[in-house]
């Protein structure tokens, strides 16, 4: 298997079925990043969904025409969220802001920048729905966790930026050290993907001077009634959301069938690309 293959040529590697793949992929990274930090010849480590289309020009310094070693790079919708990946105090005034990220006082409360206090029992939003709700008390615990302190504000409150749809993230060997401490953490947690993604992303920005870029993606899941990993789902991107040129598609499968996934492919590629610095 790939697994075996990589773990034969050195590079450990975390295999859990029983997760659902909810919490391996940060660890895995983090653990890719641990393996290639000190190699001379790798900038950056990838971690990209094998179900998505990519086009790696987005990765690439567009002056120098290399890996950007500088900058943490993500997937976003940016017209339907925004402020993913962004500081999440730039935000917290915005309606969407308040909906989706909060913050964990040392007691326990969940409160948002204005101050309205919800109780461990009833707390707000959380993004990925059913599954975000289950990482609400490991949230809590993460807050609690001494090795947190460093990333929270001064009055001691942890910021939870808003998830995030972790389809793809590009981590520079430069930032290497402090993106594995800050993964270790969350996953430690057992805190899921999609929350645990953006959170380390956050904790490392909050110690280094490293930059988050975004690319656009395609999706299906912002926008009732649209099938995901059609080419539906496409069509609907680029009609709905003509001033976007989107980056990266997910999901789409191979099994949808070879002419319309390869086609679809030539989309992505040939398509002009433009992202925005978040």
């Amino acid at each position: 298997t790939v697994i075996q293959t990589l773990r034969s040529n050195g590079l450990t590697l975390h295999q859990a079925p029983s997760d659902k793949g909810h919490i391996s992929p940060t660890r895995n990274l983090a653990l890719t990043l641990e393996h290639y930090r000190n190699d001379r010849n790798i900038d950056g480590v990838l971690y990209l969904h094998d179900d998505a289309l990519l086009n790696m020009s987005v990765l690439l310094d567009k002056t120098e025409k290399k890996f950007r070693t500088d900058s943490i790079i993500g997937s976003a919708f940016s017209s339907y969220f925004p402020f993913n990946y962004k500081r999440p105090e730039s935000y917290w005034d915005s309606e969407q802001g308040q909906r989706w990220t909060f913050q964990i006082e040392p007691n326990g409360n969940f409160y948002n920048q204005h101050k309205n206090v919800s109780s461990p029992s009833r707390p707000p939003n959380l993004f990925a729905g059913g599954l975000g709700k289950k990482n609400l008390g490991k949230l809590r615990n993460l807050a609690k966790d001494p090795r947190s302190d460093p990333y929270k504000l001064p009055n001691g409150n942890l910021v939870v930026p808003s998830g995030v749809q972790a389809d793809m993230l590009f981590v520079p060997t430069s930032v290497a050290n402090e993106f594995i401490q800050a993964a270790e953490i969350v996953v430690d947690s057992g805190i899921f993907l999609e929350i645990a993604i953006p959170l380390a992303v956050d904790f490392t920005r909050r110690v280094t001077n490293v930059t988050v870029h975004t690319i656009d993606l395609c999706t299906g899941w912002y926008k009732a009634g649209r099938k995901r990993g059609t080419v539906g789902m496409v069509t609907a991107c680029h009609s709905e959301y003509p001033n976007i040129t989107f980056g990266m598609i997910h999901p789409l499968k191979i099994s949808m069938g070879l002419t319309e996934w390869g086609d679809l492919f030539d989309e992505v590629v040939l398509r002009p690309l433009q992202s925005s610095w978040v």
